[in-house]
């Protein structure tokens, strides 16, 4: 059978992209974000991209493959979570510059995040550079937004499920790839705190400018699909 579908000109075999389901709301908010940032001309590089990545000792969370029919359009898979020997880390980075990555021993908590911040994030803050984090509720607590209010880092309102818009998630998957590389699994959680440290250290500045570059083409796309998921 896959030596029949792989004649088809019309066919591929394609891993499914994990996107967020998007509502109503969703999409008028991505769609109102990008078109602001058309309007204020953002300075891409002037922000500092943030996310956390869970990495798991046994690989990277399911890949599904799938026959995508090239004149139709390509299917999603929502995230899904996976519990059991994992490292959840902290990563960000601004036009070519990594910031440290940080290991969360434990779940993340309003105070804990802000350990985070105050050992990351901080050191690299300057007046011109305003802050990128998602809507997560550690993020948005009164703990966590007092915290930058009284640093007076300025964050950019983020908009709910927009994965596709966040620079680092492109950067996160090329991490993954090299953290996993030829199906490449870990005994302990040490052992894979090394590799995701080492690999990230690798990462090189032209890979991230060539990311925030990308922000532009992004947003058009954005605007194009009327708000709804891009192809990023």
């Amino acid at each position: 059978i896959r030596r029949v579908l792989n004649q088809s000109p019309s066919l591929v075999y394609k891993k499914f992209k994990l996107k967020p389901p998007l509502s109503k709301t969703h999409i008028k908010a991505r769609l109102e974000f990008a078109e602001e940032s058309v309007r204020v001309g953002r300075d891409w590089s002037k922000i500092i991209w943030s996310d956390e990545k869970k990495f798991n000792l046994d690989g990277p969370d399911g890949i599904r493959y799938y026959w995508h029919d090239l004149r139709n359009e390509q299917h999603y898979l929502s995230r899904r979570a996976f519990g059991g020997g994992t490292l959840m880390v902290w990563g960000a980075f601004f036009g070519e510059k990594l910031l440290d990555l940080i290991v969360c021993e434990h779940t993340l908590d309003s105070k804990k995040y802000i350990d985070v911040l105050n050992k990351s994030l901080l050191p690299s803050m300057s007046r011109e550079l305003k802050f990128m984090h998602d809507g997560a509720s550690v993020h948005r607590s009164k703990l966590t937004t007092g915290w930058l209010k009284k640093k007076k880092i300025e964050t950019i309102k983020w908009p709910a499920n927009t994965p596709d818009l966040n620079p680092l998630e492109n950067i996160w998957g090329s991490l993954t790839r090299a953290v996993y590389a030829s199906g490449k699994q870990f005994k302990n959680k040490n052992e894979l705190k090394e590799e995701i440290m080492k690999q990230w250290s690798l990462i090189k500045p032209e890979e991230l400018s060539k990311n925030v570059k990308s922000m532009t083409a992004r947003i058009i796309e954005l605007i194009r699909k009327n708000g709804g998921n891009t192809k990023y």
